[in-house]
């Protein structure tokens, strides 16, 4: 189909066949193996791929696995950053739903909402997703800081006042 989610096969079904046994049935069958759908945007994939790869280099290189998660997700934001080209793009693209404000940019979504039970650890992996963001776009207009008590993120980015 046009979006490439569906593939069609026309046929016919049960045992007539020849003039006067009906049209061909179209039958639809999946394209993908997986479709995602959420909103508003979630990116469970992304923190897994994250949480897996901390894992592993917490395995190997001995470090806490928090200290690893810090570092991954760091990285992965500064490849978010760099492929988008501004850190609101970058924000947009992976579900954190910018917008603007007279401070800088309010995170109305967040992305990992259903993992935020385990704070400490999520938001240390957003934070430093966001700093990496930031740093990989070479934005020097804003800043991580958490965000007020009631918000969507546990982030926000500000610009630093003179």
């Amino acid at each position: 189909m046009r979006d490439g989610f569906l593939e069609t096969e026309s046929r016919k079904l049960g045992p007539k066949t020849g003039p006067g046994s009906g049209r061909p049935t179209k039958l639809y069958r999946p394209a993908v193996d997986e479709v995602h759908l959420s909103f508003p945007a979630r990116e469970y994939e992304l923190a897994g791929r994250l949480l897996a790869s901390a894992i592993e280099t917490s395995i190997q290189t001995g470090d806490p696995v928090a200290e690893a998660l810090r570092a991954v997700a760091y990285a992965e934001g500064q490849r978010l950053g760099l492929l988008a080209g501004n850190v609101e793009k970058a924000l947009a693209d992976n579900g954190f739903e910018p917008e603007a404000d007279a401070r800088g940019l309010v995170l109305t979504n967040c992305p990992f909402d259903r993992l935020t039970r385990n704070t400490q650890l999520v938001c240390g992996l957003n934070t430093a997703l966001l700093q990496g963001a930031l740093d990989g776009c070479n934005d020097k207009q804003h800043r991580v800081e958490p965000a007020p008590e009631g918000s969507a993120c546990c982030a926000r980015l500000t610009r630093p006042t003179e």
